[in-house]
């Protein structure tokens, strides 16, 4: 959840809303993985819930990235 959360910060900024997060985070997850698991919508919209909680848990709801995310990309280069 962590990755697909960061993913779709990185594509549509702080606006992340559940509608997009759920036609959009299928595209990060592996198709192996949302053939066998991701059937129903009930489980789509669980799962959506599940990213945009990761997201909120992040701090990427607020007005800015969290520091401790912008000190370790500075330090990949």
């Amino acid at each position: 959840m962590t990755y697909v959360a960061r993913c779709l910060y990185v594509e549509f900024g702080r606006q992340l809303h559940l509608d997009v997060a759920k036609t959009k985070m299928l595209h990060y997850f592996p198709t192996s993985y949302t053939n066998a698991c991701v059937t129903s919508s009930k489980t789509r919209d669980a799962l959506a819930r599940a990213v945009m909680t990761s997201f909120e848990k992040q701090g990427f709801f607020g007005y800015a990235v969290p520091a401790k995310y912008v000190r370790g990309f500075y330090q990949l280069f």
